[in-house]
């Protein structure tokens, strides 16, 4: 009976040992995830600031030629009416 009893309480005291190892496994792996999710957030948001700030200047620049991109269709019309 004794040898029994020592078996059951050693037995026990391994699945609490199985049990919390399990549980730092899982949490390690849950901030691994967090890690890497936050990781390509981060790429994906500074990417896309990046592209709109590119976008925002080439949108400035095509205002900033607006001017002349006007005079230029407006001489163009001219001489399409002008020249038969």
């Amino acid at each position: 009976m004794f040898g029994s009893n020592h078996r059951m309480v050693s037995n026990r005291e391994s699945a609490r040992r199985s049990r919390k190892r399990n549980q730092a496994h899982l949490a390690d792996l849950e901030t691994q995830v967090t890690t890497t999710m936050f990781s390509l957030f981060s790429t994906v948001l500074v990417q896309m600031l990046s592209f709109h700030i590119g976008f925002s200047i080439s949108v400035l620049d095509f205002f900033s030629f607006t001017p002349e991109i006007t005079e230029i269709c407006e001489i163009r019309d001219l001489n399409i009416k002008y020249n038969f």
